[in-house]
């Protein structure tokens, strides 16, 4: 869960420094935050309480939090060869 929320807050950071742009800093937050919430909800949700918690076990999988660096690390090395702005 915090993983989520550091790579919100580093989105942000890099929206701030202009290596993202703005839209798309946005939409790293925003999917953090989303990300952060519904993975707090898996967490405290009691087991057998229906088919929202089945849905929502994908965000407590080790490997999934590492899909948003991931994606903000394609998009730095994408613009690294666009001329400076």
């Amino acid at each position: 869960m915090l993983s989520y929320l550091a790579t919100s807050l580093y989105a942000m950071a890099l929206g701030k420094v202009g290596l993202l742009a703005k839209f798309g800093g946005a939409v790293f937050v925003v999917l953090g935050a989303i990300a952060t919430v519904l993975a707090l909800i898996a967490i405290i949700t009691p087991n057998g309480t229906g088919t929202l918690t089945h849905g929502l076990f994908v965000f407590i999988i080790p490997a999934v939090p590492l899909i948003l660096p991931y994606l903000i690390g394609v998009n730095l090395v994408r613009r690294a060869g666009d001329p400076a702005s």
